[in-house]
């Protein structure tokens, strides 16, 4: 099943988890702003978004032969809850004004309370009432993996927490070092893949393959295999990610552009340019950092990561992970029936343009 129909499937057990929280939680206040900005995060969900992690986790459990497809499609939702928890609050950090075309959570209420001339430092209100729906989407994530583990054995259960525990803890310290990241005038490269491996491998790809796999019944060999595909793969993923903030347009990826630059965040394309670029490239590289950037910055910006080479350096580290994913795949025990879907995503992730 490629990803676009797992979508189709998955939205319905999607759609109504979040509609009975929703609605629950909706139902315990009577200002419409509240019931209104609890809303809101189901609005973003279910407008856009592939359903990576969910995706990937459904792999892993037919991958090893899971049978209770609805009992599976159940579970997964607990990760699009966790999802969309943190994406409010990384929307905060780095001051995102849209996700999937649509304001993000901590936009729509400033917008809302400025309409309704509320009192206050309303931006930070904003912010504030922003971080804690988020808080309401990770308790329910808590919620939805416990309804989807109430039927299974202690082992599958155990495990299955186990994993998804070490997730939350693997992306919030990624997290950390993303934002530590910023504060620094030069880093390190191990740091920066430190940070892809936690933030992005072990939370998009390995944790959620583990996660699936045990739901099935897979045996500990699963959680060497999940690390040893997943992280090559969920590197080139954040590596593609960090070449689309640099080079498409705002419209092409439904999200600002240019944050990284903007943010002084660094990634394997500006450590490029500060290991072999000129002292001039560097100082240009160090003056576009952390600043606002216009129209013209953000060109010069792009001219300035093909002509160093770190454009061209960033897609051969991308075929170079997705390369190392399909050797794990040739030496794993599957049979090619098993191993097609593992292969046809790091198709998909080769082949993905936003």
């Amino acid at each position: 099943m490629d990803i676009v129909s797992f979508k189709k499937r998955f939205d319905p057990f999607l759609r109504a988890q979040m509609d009975a929280f929703v609605r629950r939680a909706s139902g315990q206040v009577s200002d419409i702003f509240l019931r209104n900005l609890i809303h809101h995060p189901e609005t973003i969900t279910l407008s856009g978004g592939k359903r990576l992690r969910p995706y990937i986790a459904f792999l892993g459990y037919k991958v090893f032969n899971g049978k209770k497809d609805a009992a599976a499609l159940r579970l997964f939702a607990a990760l699009e809850l966790f999802h969309t928890f943190a994406l409010i609050h990384d929307d905060i950090i780095d001051r995102g004004n849209k996700r999937h075309g649509k304001e993000t959570t901590h936009r729509f209420a400033a917008r809302r309370l400025h309409a309704l001339k509320r009192r206050g430092e309303l931006n930070r209100i904003a912010e504030s009432q922003a971080i804690l729906v988020g808080d309401l989407l990770l308790s329910w994530s808590f919620e939805s993996l416990e309804q989807g583990l109430v039927k299974e054995g202690e082992s599958v259960s155990k495990t299955v927490r186990r994993v998804y525990h070490k997730m939350i803890e693997e992306v919030i310290l990624g997290q950390m070092i993303d934002v530590d990241l910023t504060t620094r005038r030069r880093a390190n490269t191990e740091l920066i893949y430190q940070k892809m491996r936690m933030k992005t491998a072990g939370y998009s790809f390995v944790r959620p393959l583990m996660i699936g796999a045990a739901f099935a019944g897979g045996g500990k060999s699963v959680e060497f295999f999940s690390k040893a595909f997943g992280e090559p793969l969920g590197v080139a993923f954040q590596i593609q990610d960090d070449l689309f903030d640099l080079m498409s347009s705002a419209m092409a990826i439904q999200k600002n552009v240019m944050t990284d630059l903007a943010e002084h965040q660094h990634t394997v394309f500006t450590q490029y340019v500060f290991e072999h670029g000129t002292a001039a490239e560097k100082k240009r590289l160090q003056s576009l950092m952390g600043s606002s950037l216009t129209k013209k910055d953000c060109e010069a910006a792009r001219r300035l990561f093909e002509e160093t080479g770190a454009i061209i350096y960033g897609k051969t580290r991308i075929e170079a992970e997705l390369n190392a994913c399909e050797r794990v795949l040739s030496r794993a025990s599957f049979s090619k029936k098993q191993a097609q879907p593992l292969y046809d995503l790091v198709e998909l992730i080769r082949a993905r343009k936003a």
